[in-house]
């Protein structure tokens, strides 16, 4: 098993069939390397278990909690098609919860540049006061 730490980004990165790694600031990192052609991953968790990221060759996801919750709020997918250096696109997956905790919606957007957002798909979802079913779901671009 070969493993290096690149000092730019922090970033521990090992060649092995799986690796489970824990550094310094208990961040534990899982790596797959197949011995086909299957993509290797490497999934980063934090120290309370969470995944920060995952990684293959041709896209990475990073995850951002709610500090309050420790419940997802964000992704970022990173696309890499052509494999050769930088992203070619992204999509960002913002959820959002009421008070219980419970899912009320999520946006899937595109980021062209940092400063900016292109939703291209969103869900609102109500549920019934009596029980806490999903009652509603409905897409806030559309007219009802």
């Amino acid at each position: 098993m070969t493993c290096r730490i690149t000092r730019e980004d922090e970033q521990l990165i090992c060649t092995a069939k799986q690796r489970h790694s824990t550094w310094a600031r208990n961040i534990t990192i899982t790596t797959t390397n197949y011995s086909d052609a299957t993509p290797d991953i490497t999934i980063l968790f934090d120290k309370l278990g969470g995944q920060q990221s995952v990684s293959t060759a041709v896209a990475k996801t990073e995850f951002t909690y709610d500090p309050a919750t420790l419940a997802v709020d964000t992704e970022v997918i990173s696309y890499n098609l052509d494999a050769t250096a930088g992203y070619e696109f992204f999509r960002v997956l913002d959820r959002s919860r009421d008070a219980l905790g419970r899912d009320t919606g999520l946006i899937l957007g595109s980021t062209p540049a940092p400063a900016s957002t292109i939703v291209e798909a969103q869900a609102a979802y109500a549920y019934s006061p009596n029980g806490g079913r999903i009652a509603q779901i409905s897409n806030p671009q559309i007219p009802n």
